[in-house]
């Protein structure tokens, strides 16, 4: 027999989304993807959306992860974004699975005017019943290309 109830899952659920309104405030913009590519065409176009989440820093450090270019190592990935699954399937984020909607090979992520791209991502925070929060794992992309 477990020790929580319907009542504390549905406590905790509550908690956990008010949990968004208090903390995963930080804006992100993601170069979202809006154009069909095929193998003979890369016209990357994009639209700007700012999307509101938590972002944590050096989650990633039991193995090795930096990469040695000429002038020094580059830390490739050390940021979690974890985003209020919610809040994504108000604004239409999610596909018919509750996955969120993003093209890992060609949308961008920008965090403080770094960029990153998609190394992954997973569910967070499971409850009896539902899935609250999601993680996207963010890989920094090459200094040269970011502005």
């Amino acid at each position: 027999m477990g020790y929580i109830n319907n009542a504390t899952w549905t406590r905790y659920k509550n908690i956990l989304r008010e949990f968004h309104d208090d903390a995963m405030q930080m804006d992100v913009i993601w170069k979202r993807s809006v154009t069909s590519r095929t193998r003979l065409t890369n016209d990357a176009k994009t639209v700007d959306v700012t999307i509101q989440g938590l972002v944590q820093y050096n989650h990633f450090r039991n193995w090795p992860i930096n990469k040695t270019e000429v002038t020094g190592e580059v830390d490739k990935e050390s940021v979690l974004l974890y985003l209020n699954q919610e809040w994504l399937s108000e604004q239409g984020y999610l596909d018919i699975n509750k996955q969120f909607k993003f093209d890992p090979g060609y949308d961008r992520f920008f965090i403080e005017g770094i960029e990153y791209k998609s190394a992954g991502e997973s569910k967070a925070a499971q409850t009896k019943d539902d899935t609250i929060l999601v993680f996207i794992i963010l890989q920094r992309e090459d200094i040269s290309n970011t502005n």
